[in-house]
């Protein structure tokens, strides 16, 4: 058995967080010390920090164990916060990353499986982290979906398109808007997707990037000559010069 041994206490981490470590190191100092953690870090409130005490606390537990207990049920014995999760799934990627050198191809496909699995559990609770950057992990699933029609990767970019709007602002919108229709014709499903690079148009105009790809998948999959004339002036007017 793989094991990773860690000679000192450490702070949890994942590629997915948004808290910087010193961050998270001043705000448990505080906590410990008995301060007001509304005070602690100007831009992070005593709610959010509060949350990220917490949660960083109980995940630093899982991350100091010895991999031989977080392998054989000692993560299961505790709850499981969503940094939690994802500083497991970070165990489980330093581990493959450990068996792919040695060459040990058996723990390779275990981990890479309870990785991927710990990770879709993470992104599928009802609750949103201010450790976490829920974004990165839904778009991470989408793309390392295996399902042929796409259905999976749909799934976690619609997740994806659903986050932004509530915690975003919908800032990222059209750029995952892009992406999601792209699923969306990669899986034949034609009519969704150049529907979504429509309702993108709409909302921009003047976004040559769509007409470029609503002409290029007209085009490609030999949709342009079975539309009617006027359905071919359309594409063509709209078409950039450049």
């Amino acid at each position: 058995m793989i094991t990773s041994p860690k000679p000192t206490w450490e702070h949890a981490q994942s590629r997915y967080q948004c808290v910087p470590v010193k961050t998270i190191h001043k705000l448990q100092s505080d906590f410990l010390a008995g301060r007001d953690l509304g005070n602690s870090i100007p831009e992070i409130n005593a709610n959010d920090a509060a949350v990220i005490v917490a949660e960083s606390l109980e995940a630093d537990i899982i991350w100091n164990l010895d991999t031989v207990e977080v392998l054989t049920g000692g993560i299961k014995k505790r709850r499981m916060s969503d940094f939690k999760r994802a500083a497991v799934s970070e165990i489980f990627i330093t581990l493959s990353d450990d068996a792919y050198s040695k060459g040990n191809k058996k723990d390779i496909k275990t981990l890479w499986a309870l990785e991927k699995a710990n990770l879709q559990e993470l992104a599928s609770t009802p609750t949103a982290s201010p450790l976490l950057d829920y974004a990165e992990i839904y778009l991470n699933l989408s793309q390392n979906s295996t399902d042929s029609s796409n259905k999976d990767a749909i799934h976690w970019m619609k997740k994806r398109l659903a986050h932004d709007l509530q915690y975003n602002e919908g800032n990222d919108a059209v750029v995952i808007l892009h992406d999601l229709a792209d699923l969306y014709l990669a899986a034949k499903q034609f009519d969704r997707g150049l529907s979504i690079l429509t309702a993108v148009l709409k909302h921009d105009p003047s976004d040559i990037w769509t007409y470029n790809k609503i002409s290029i998948t007209f085009d490609g999959c030999f949709l342009y000559n079975k539309r009617s004339p006027p359905e071919r002036k359309i594409i063509i007017e709209k078409e950039p010069t450049t």
